[in-house]
């Protein structure tokens, strides 16, 4: 099971090259997000306005498995964000409760490029 970031969706959606190679490396795997991604991406195509980018993704969305944020899962991503902070290594606070809840569900690997996720413990990276 792997987790999509909303960098990796938007490049993705857009057809950047690299994003799109990714997925098809990744084809066959199971591929998640969350409800804040799918918020994240939605945003940045309806404050453009842009209609045909917001049905795409929607589409796009309603191929995925979307796994909820409940209340084990905040609770763990802020026991990680207070852990980061007192480290000196802050992380997005939207993308620590990402990385909790694909945690919490089993889910140790994300696409991104969003270099925050690389602070999190035992979460593994997959750039391009």
């Amino acid at each position: 099971m792997i987790g999509l970031d909303s960098t990796f969706i938007i490049d993705f959606l857009d057809g950047k090259k690299d994003a799109v190679s990714v997925a098809e490396t990744h084809a066959q795997d199971i591929l998640v997000t969350t409800p804040i991604t799918l918020f994240e991406v939605l945003v940045g195509y309806h404050a453009k306005g842009n209609a045909q980018m917001i049905r795409q993704a929607v589409e796009f969305f309603d191929q995925l498995d979307i796994i909820p944020i409940t209340t084990v899962p905040a609770t763990r991503g802020a026991e990680q964000a207070g852990a980061l902070i007192r480290e000196g290594r802050t992380v997005g606070a939207m993308d620590t409760l990402i990385a909790s809840a694909l945690q919490f569900y089993g889910c140790n690997s994300i696409i991104t490029r969003d270099g925050d996720f690389s602070r999190i413990k035992d979460l593994r990276i997959i750039t391009y």
